[in-house]
């Protein structure tokens, strides 16, 4: 049985068929689509893993975290992160759901960008763009 947390998207599967993008054309945003009764952008699964397998799979934040062989890719679990939140996307014109935008980055610290206290999350967040 596969179980996904609320608000992420399946995207540990099948990374052998993702190539990683020489250059990255600016794409027109997507138009939004309403999921449970709220106005979402759409993300594209294939952006999220190709920006996890240029990362070789390891936390942006600190490449040595380590968390657990994933059975899909048979490589470090990591999660996608989107730099700048999709939730912006109204003052772009062009796509946020863009490789450049996404960063690979471990469970905990994932959690600790949504979840952590607001001193935590700004030292992350400034190790990320720097």
């Amino acid at each position: 049985m596969n179980h996904t947390p609320q608000g992420f998207t399946n995207i540990d599967s099948d990374f052998s068929k993702v190539k990683i993008a020489e250059e990255e054309k600016s794409e027109n945003r997507k138009k939004t689509k309403m999921e449970s009764g709220r106005e979402v952008w759409p993300r594209d699964p294939k952006k999220a893993k190709q920006a996890i397998k240029q990362a070789e799979f390891k936390c942006e934040i600190d490449d040595t975290h380590e968390t657990f062989v994933s059975e899909a890719s048979r490589k470090n679990y990591m999660e996608a992160h989107h730099l700048i939140p999709l939730r912006m996307q109204h003052d772009f014109e062009n796509s946020l759901d863009v490789v450049g935008n996404i960063v690979s980055i471990c469970p905990n610290c994932h959690r600790l960008i949504h979840y952590g206290r607001d001193k935590d999350k700004k030292k992350v967040l400034e190790l990320l763009f720097e």
